[in-house]
């Protein structure tokens, strides 16, 4: 039954392509979404910086081929930065109700069929693929995410899928090969991927002109097409951090996490630049990888103490900086927070109930963590709006002369302030709370201690 309503779903779909997902470009409510996307992560990330835009041709039709980690904002923070509109493929089964296919097609997203729908995907997705190449005709940047799907493992999920160079060269056919279409690979890189507070890099590689890679037949664009996927595969993997062994991919994710500092000193990498960040994470992976093999049975045995031990850590309410140190000083930290409680109140009275309704809807509705930051940094965005416009219409009402201008140049710093605030509280707790544990001898925070310092000997024993 639920076969034949999608198959029916995709038929009229695919007569509305040209008609309700028309080509669009600016409208009401992308305009909407776009000052959403730029509030939002404004706010949630801690850092937002970028690398290689001058990789980017000027006046030609791109197609943007990021890695995929972080649900729709992986594409929304690229139409943001770049300052235009950009068009992206979603899962057909999402734009089964009206309503999502209204907001859908309104943030320019159209549908990408598959086999397992139960429609003819190949003549579906030609429709799709064909209105792409219109919009690539008039210059308008598109978003295809070639691995196909998203996760939140810092890994580029191989072999990447062939669209994005079909949509290419069946643009360049369909236009007489005048395009001129060039296909961007990006690199996108979260610390945190469900979390606030976090850094957010993105790194434009050198692009691939799809003039150069068209095939006399059929045959040889067959084999063009698997060379593509493989170039484009380690341009995308130059661009972010890329922890392809498998095997040790948590030993290894565990390492960074936890000496990511030390991993920067080590290769001379700025730590306020993201870029060399990466490139400090992206060198200590390919000596972890020379490590691994001069010695792959003691690597395993560091598997088994890596397992698990950010999570294990994490549901002691410690973290994994708190074990650099048998006891931690808390005296002047103590002090410091409370100097500064009354303006962390003042912060808390103005922003905690649109900081707090979209963490507390995620944790309680969403399912899917790859989910969380995109719907905090929509939502986050839109209630800080709306409730920060309805405090300033009540401040100026009941304040004489121009008392509220200054009550709006307060919000965004007050929330700031009490945010840190926050942060360093639960700094403090985990340092009372370790303390008191080592203190105690308890038998689980010594068997963490004795593990991070199995991690940090095995890894100074990658630098020496």
């Amino acid at each position: 039954m639920k076969l034949i309503f999608f198959s029916d779903f995709a038929g009229r779909m695919g007569s509305r392509l040209k008609g309700k997902l028309r080509i669009k470009n600016w409208s009401g409510l992308y305009a909407v979404g776009y000052l959403l996307v730029g509030l939002g992560t404004t706010g949630f990330y801690r850092r937002f910086q970028m690398a290689g835009l001058e990789n980017v041709p000027k006046g030609k039709p791109i197609l943007f081929a990021p890695n995929h980690q972080n649900a729709f904002i992986d594409g929304a923070i690229l139409g943001y930065k770049l300052g235009k509109p950009i068009y992206f493929l979603g899962r057909s089964d999402v734009f089964k109700k009206r309503f999502a296919r209204w907001l859908l097609g309104g943030f320019n997203c159209l549908p990408i069929y598959r086999e397992r729908d139960g429609v003819d995907a190949v003549k579906m997705n030609n429709e799709v693929f064909d209105m792409f190449a219109d919009i690539l005709q008039k210059k308008r940047p598109i978003v295809i995410f070639p691995e196909g799907n998203q996760e939140i493992d810092k890994r580029l999920r191989v072999p990447l899928k062939k669209g994005v160079f079909r949509i290419a060269i069946g643009a360049e056919r369909k236009y007489g090969e005048a395009l001129d279409v060039h296909i961007v690979p990006v690199g996108i890189d979260y610390e945190k991927h469900t979390r606030m507070g976090g850094d957010l890099f993105i790194n434009f590689g050198p692009p691939i002109r799809i003039l150069d890679h068209i095939g006399k037949d059929e045959n040889e664009q067959n084999k063009i097409y698997n060379e593509l996927v493989d170039d484009l595969a380690l341009r995308i993997s130059d661009l972010m951090v890329d922890i392809s062994d498998q095997e040790n991919y948590e030993l290894i994710h565990t390492l960074i996490e936890t000496f990511k500092d030390d991993i920067c000193e080590a290769e001379n990498a700025n730590l306020e630049n993201l870029h060399e960040v990466v490139q400090a994470q992206k060198a200590f992976i390919e000596k972890m990888g020379k490590r691994i093999q001069r010695d792959p049975e003691e690597a395993a045995q560091h598997r088994e103490v890596a397992e698990g031990f950010m999570g294990d850590a994490k549901r002691a309410k410690l973290r994994s900086w708190l074990f650099e140190k048998e006891r931690h000083s808390v005296f002047f930290h103590t002090l410091l927070l409370i100097a500064i409680f009354p303006l962390h109140v003042y912060g808390l009275i103005n922003s905690y109930l649109p900081y707090k309704i979209p963490d507390a809807l995620v944790n309680k509705k969403v399912k899917d963590e790859k989910f969380y930051a995109s719907i905090k940094v929509i939502a986050g965005a839109l209630l800080f709006y709306l409730f920060w416009i309805l405090q300033t219409v009540l401040v100026a009402s009941l304040t004489g002369n121009c008392w509220w201008v200054f009550y709006v140049i307060s919000l965004p710093i007050s929330a700031w302030l009490s945010y840190s605030y926050w942060i360093q509280v639960l700094k403090l707790r985990g340092k009372l709370i370790y303390n008191k544990e080592i203190k105690k001898e308890n038998t689980n925070t010594l068997e963490l201690r004795n593990r991070y310092l199995k991690l940090k000997a095995f890894y100074d024993s990658v630098y020496s």
